[in-house]
């Protein structure tokens, strides 16, 4: 019995084998032809340049380097406008303090030369003395007080002679103290022009004084209180010889006063606060320690060469 066939498919000749052979050549060579002469497509694409690489999809592209912030320049300026002149109250400056005075007194021969009399009272002396020289010579007046009291320790000069300042007058004070131990004159007045009509009238001054240990201030009050200040409160200078001079332009109106303090011609304090209590006018002058407060205990006080002007 014959063998099966291993090939499953009819045996071809040797000449039917080329006649495929051959079909198949002619099949492969029409599709090459075809491809050859077919227009580019849109999507093809296309050959990179000699020397170029073509960039992928996926690869990222170099940014142009950002240059370095230039230097922030100077800021512009605010633009001003001149201040309002009709609303300020700041005063000009007045000039010097004055070379010559109305009434001035010197303790270089006397206590009371130049003045109207010294009022003192126990525990309070006044004398003369050349101990710590003066501002204007030698001497000046020592007030010195050995104690308290509970009435007025009040050792004062005077200038009254007639003069009446009230609202639009000018005037200057001026006096010169050395006080060893500044805290020791809290509560004190050390020059003041005074209104007095008498006990329970409408009395009042204006001045030099000290509400707290160590400083003193310009301000106007009744005999007892409240005060106003004026200028504020400063350190008394301890231990030396100082000059104060006080410019006055009465007024009792806020912005029609004029308040201008020096300490050895420097002007420290200027304002255009009202400066008198009430309309009333002011007709003496005071200086040395006017009030002197009785808690301060013992106390010694220098002081020469009082002045008005007016």
């Amino acid at each position: 019995m014959p063998s099966p066939d291993p090939h499953p498919y009819p045996r071809c000749s040797g000449l039917r084998t080329k006649a495929l052979i051959a079909a198949s050549l002619g099949l492969l060579l029409a599709f090459a032809v075809s491809v050859a002469h077919a227009p580019p497509s849109a999507t093809a694409g296309k050959r990179a340049a000699p020397g170029k690489v073509k960039k992928s999809a996926t690869t990222p592209v170099p940014h142009e380097p950002v240059p370095a912030p230039e230097e922030p320049g100077p800021a512009p300026e605010e633009p001003t406008s001149p201040p309002d002149e009709g609303t300020s109250t700041e005063p000009e400056p007045t000039g010097p303090v004055p070379a010559s005075w109305r009434r001035l007194a010197s303790f270089e021969s006397t206590l009371g030369g130049g003045t109207d009399g010294w009022s003192s009272s126990s525990p309070f002396s006044v004398t003369r003395t050349s101990e710590v020289g003066g501002t204007d010579g030698s001497y000046a007046a020592k007030i010195v007080t050995n104690g308290g009291s509970s009435g007025c320790s009040c050792p004062r000069m005077k200038f009254e002679d007639g003069f009446s300042y009230g609202p639009g007058d000018e005037v200057w004070l001026s006096g010169s103290w050395r006080i060893p131990q500044p805290t020791k004159v809290a509560w004190s007045r050390f020059m003041n022009l005074g209104h007095y009509e008498g006990a329970g009238g409408n009395n009042w001054y204006l001045g030099l004084e000290s509400l707290n240990a160590g400083t003193f201030q310009v301000s106007y009050a009744p005999y007892g209180s409240p005060n106003v200040a004026v200028l504020p409160a400063r350190p008394i200078p301890a231990n030396r010889w100082f000059r104060v001079d006080l410019h006055f332009k009465l007024s009792p109106r806020d912005g029609a006063a004029l308040t201008e303090w020096f300490i050895d011609g420097e002007l420290v304090g200027r304002t255009t606060r009202a400066n008198m209590r009430n309309a009333d006018r002011l007709h003496f002058f005071n200086a040395g320690l006017p009030y002197f407060w009785p808690g301060n205990g013992n106390t010694t006080v220098y002081f020469d060469a009082p002045r008005i002007t007016g």
